[in-house]
């Protein structure tokens, strides 16, 4: 399955484009769950200028797929598919 990453407008408010949040996203220092029913994480990493970015998502799985323990660290490409939201 395809990972679809869909931005909310105020990933932009503070002035970070796609490319740091998407390089945050692969090159995570820190990845891990925020709530008990494993949809909304915490992300930790740098973006290409060495700032520190600290981003919430969201992952909206398709129906009947049961969602599962992010791992910490992993690429984008080995999260399961769904929305990712910073």
């Amino acid at each position: 399955m395809e990972i679809v990453v869909k931005f909310a407008p105020s990933a932009f408010k503070h002035g970070i484009i796609r490319e740091d949040i998407y390089h945050v996203l692969n090159n995570a220092e820190y990845d891990d769950v925020l709530d008990d029913d494993n949809t909304k994480h915490l992300v930790l990493g740098f973006d290409r200028r060495a700032n520190l970015l600290e981003l919430l998502y969201h992952v909206i799985l398709p129906l009947g797929l049961i969602p599962r323990r992010l791992r910490r660290g992993g690429s984008l490409t080995s999260r399961p598919s769904g929305y990712f939201m910073p």
